[in-house]
């Protein structure tokens, strides 16, 4: 595979990507036809199907602790987590309304492309999420919780955000981010257990999960995210792209087999999340050895599965 530098690289990228409008373009906004249409415009800005998986992490997190499930916990933390992910969604895509427009992917968001949706009422929606959310954290689960999810929001509009447009380091930021919702879960049911090494363990899986998660998927945009003018490697640093991608897959096994070492799971945990483990690693190989389309997205596909697993495995075989 030949190694290509950072200009090179972008020429590429530019020359293979789809026209766009350009950054002096000034949209104008107008108000939706039907105040139907008001639900799905929300659910777009708040980006829906992202953090419907924040709030399966955070569940996963709460159901992994020792005290007894209580219903009600668990919706008030599903709601207040929600509402604090689509407060961060929000000010993410408001953020980057004019490098968005720049991405086929990322064009026809409610902000940059249909603006059915004023961008002042788009902050004025986050900041309304963020606080129903952070107060019912609050009033479920404590300062904690309350304070893990108000953190993740700054982190993740006021760091991760602007940093993918002067760092690389941005994946790594973003790593963190959606490792904090267990720890959001774990405190709602027991504050004291983050100071236990086994509530760390999916979190850490979370965030060595989320590098070839990732990096596959940004492999197969690095022509939009260089035309945008982000930080991404699979631009800037291609192998080193791959190299972290195989490197966190490799990760995965000691993080799951801390599950058992720290009395958080049996021993089956070694034998079913190694299997599960290991068909990612094959898959992350074969992108690393052959980086291409095809490869890239069976590698992002399969870590859509592998994820969602390997929580069920580690809550069927938690330690009673």
């Amino acid at each position: 595979m030949q190694r290509l530098g950072h200009l090179p690289t972008i020429r590429r990228c530019l020359s293979t990507s789809a026209p766009g409008p350009t950054l002096l373009s000034t949209p104008k906004w107008r108000p939706p036809t039907r105040i139907t249409n008001l639900p799905s415009i929300l659910a777009g800005l708040s980006k829906a199907r992202l953090s419907g998986l924040v709030v399966t992490t955070m569940l996963a997190g709460y159901a992994l602790t020792d005290v007894p499930f209580s219903l009600e916990t668990a919706l008030a933390g599903s709601a207040g987590t929600a509402l604090c992910s689509f407060a961060a969604a929000s000010l993410n895509q408001w953020l980057e309304v004019p490098f968005d427009s720049q991405m086929p992917r990322t064009r026809c968001r409610i902000l940059p492309s249909l603006r059915l949706l004023h961008p002042a009422t788009a902050v004025y929606y986050a900041v309304g999420a963020a606080g129903a959310g952070t107060a019912i954290l609050l009033w479920a689960g404590g300062l904690m919780a309350a304070g893990l999810a108000a953190g993740n929001i700054v982190l993740y509009a006021g760091v991760y955000t602007p940093l993918k447009r002067l760092s690389t380091w941005n994946t790594a930021v973003g790593a963190v981010v959606g490792a904090v919702p267990p720890l959001i879960g774990t405190a709602l049911g027991d504050p004291a257990a983050l100071l236990q090494t086994s509530s760390w363990v999916l979190p850490g899986i979370l965030f060595a999960w989320q590098f070839p998660h990732f990096n596959a998927l940004s492999w197969r945009l690095r022509a939009e995210y260089a035309r945008a003018g982000y930080h991404m490697a699979s631009v800037l640093q291609p192998e080193w792209n791959r190299r972290t991608a195989l490197a966190f897959s490799l990760a995965l096994f000691p993080i799951t087999a801390a599950a058992y070492y720290t009395g958080a799971a049996d021993s089956g945990i070694l034998v079913s999340g190694g299997l599960a483990n290991g068909l990612l690693l094959y898959q992350t190989a074969k992108f690393y050895r052959d980086p291409c389309t095809r490869t890239a997205r069976n590698l992002f596909l399969l870590s859509l599965v592998h994820l969602p697993a390997l929580m069920c495995l580690l809550w069927v075989h938690k330690r009673k």
